[in-house]
């Protein structure tokens, strides 16, 4: 998840020239040949989008809510990219068929601080027919087992997707998140997408967690945002309020999220929010003095994500945001 601004097709190539003079000096001539094949086409790797799935999100309760099956069995989940760990309800297990693991359990850090979770594990994920696998040293298929979550206001959900299985693809949504696709894409850097109308390119930090951390600025004060589709209100966070001066915000009511400890939070009027080369003259933010999110100043939400087209590069650590 590292953002580079490398030449690295100019790298590869002085990499390989100087392997082939050292070649020439050590090798026979037949070898030579040999080797400059097979060094041929890592030098030159194409760019490749392959498209292997969509779905059609349900923006209804202000967050994307998907149909993804779940050892077979469809279920509506919240798509959560600031979610660092994937979780089912208790509920959602029972439904579903998981396997819970009697040996295991995690310790999660939420919005309310950290708790603790047993695992259930499934055979297979799908989420619009393409296959989803968490990227962890064991490849396993596990997620945590929460009691339930919150619905926004709609029917219950079966738990959320987060960063460790959605990072397996670039995310795109179409204008407004009608609909999402995801690409498999590599050999890519810099503005490689097939769009046709003008988009900005941001560079995410590296991160833990598959986490895509991107620049903005509110008032010119530069700010640490975290892209968070499961956020239905972008929300300032502890740093960011010491950044920005602003008073506590703690009074108000609290976040929706998983932990023990409810955090309040209070919407603020702000001045010139900046993302991309889109400035937002004047921006409505939770402010949570108490939330810590290291490396975050704040959470940009769907509020401030949906309305234009979106594509979320896992592959190459990038964001691009079309102009609304």
């Amino acid at each position: 998840m590292i953002a580079r601004s490398l030449d690295v097709d100019g790298d590869r190539r002085r990499l390989a020239r100087a392997g082939v003079n050292a070649i020439r000096a050590a090798r026979p001539p037949a070898l030579l040949s040999a080797l400059l094949i097979a060094l041929g086409p890592a030098a030159h790797a194409a760019c490749v989008i392959e498209r292997r799935g969509e779905v059609v999100p349900d923006l209804s309760r202000g967050v994307p809510v998907v149909a993804a099956a779940a050892d077979g069995v469809e279920a509506p989940f919240i798509l959560d990219t600031g979610a660092a760990r994937s979780v089912l309800t208790e509920t959602a297990v029972r439904q579903v068929g998981a396997a819970l693991d009697e040996w295991a359990a995690m310790t999660m850090r939420g919005v309310g601080g950290l708790v603790r979770h047993r695992v259930a594990r499934l055979r297979t994920l799908t989420l619009g027919g393409a296959p989803l696998h968490r990227r962890s040293a064991a490849n396993d298929m596990s997620m945590a087992v929460v009691p339930e979550l919150p619905s926004g206001g709609g029917p219950p959900v079966s738990g959320l997707l987060g960063a460790d299985y959605l990072e397996s693809y670039d995310l795109a949504w179409e204008s407004g998140g009608g609909r999402l696709g995801l690409y498999r894409v590599g050999g890519c850097s810099g503005r490689f997408l097939p769009w046709t109308e003008p988009y900005d390119v941001l560079a995410a930090e590296p991160a833990p967690a598959g986490w895509l951390i991107v620049p903005a600025s509110v008032g010119g004060r530069p700010l640490r945002a975290l892209i968070d589709t499961g956020a239905a209100q972008s929300v300032l966070t502890r740093s960011g309020a010491v950044r920005l001066h602003v008073p506590s915000g703690a009074a108000g009511p609290p976040l929706d999220g998983i932990g023990p400890h409810p955090v309040g939070a209070e919407p603020r009027p702000f001045a010139a929010l900046r993302i991309g080369t889109e400035t937002i003259a004047s921006a409505r933010l939770l402010v949570a003095a108490d939330l810590v999110i290291t490396g975050v100043d704040l959470v940009l939400g769907a509020d401030l994500l949906f309305g234009r087209r979106v594509w979320l590069s896992y592959a190459t650590a990038q964001v691009f945001l079309g102009r609304p």
